[in-house]
């Protein structure tokens, strides 16, 4: 965001900060350590879709033991794995200590 005013231009940081579960706790830390306080800071967390359909192909290698007429597991997965993404950036967001987007 550009702001103008007597000739002179002041830009206002966007940090964008990518929480996983294995390194959040160190890109939070590296955040508070290295960006101003009137930085905009955005924490994104971003689900892989490998593992949802992983747990679909895992009913075709039953080898028609499996009826099919049951739930999807691939949703609920899917539900599951949002859940936790949606925890992950709370508790990240928390610890951050300061008001951020997500």
């Amino acid at each position: 965001m550009a702001v103008t005013g007597d000739d002179r231009k002041v830009n206002r940081m966007e940090v964008l900060v990518w929480v996983t579960e294995a390194t959040w706790h160190a890109c939070v830390a590296a955040m508070r350590d290295h960006v101003s306080s009137d930085a905009h800071v955005t924490l994104l967390y971003v689900a892989d879709d490998d593992v949802p359909a992983a747990a679909k192909g895992a009913l075709a290698g039953l080898l028609g033991r499996s009826s099919g007429s049951g739930p999807d597991p691939a949703a609920r997965v899917r539900e599951l794995a949002a859940q936790a993404g949606q925890d992950l950036l709370g508790a990240a967001a928390h610890e951050t200590g300061r008001e951020v987007a997500l």
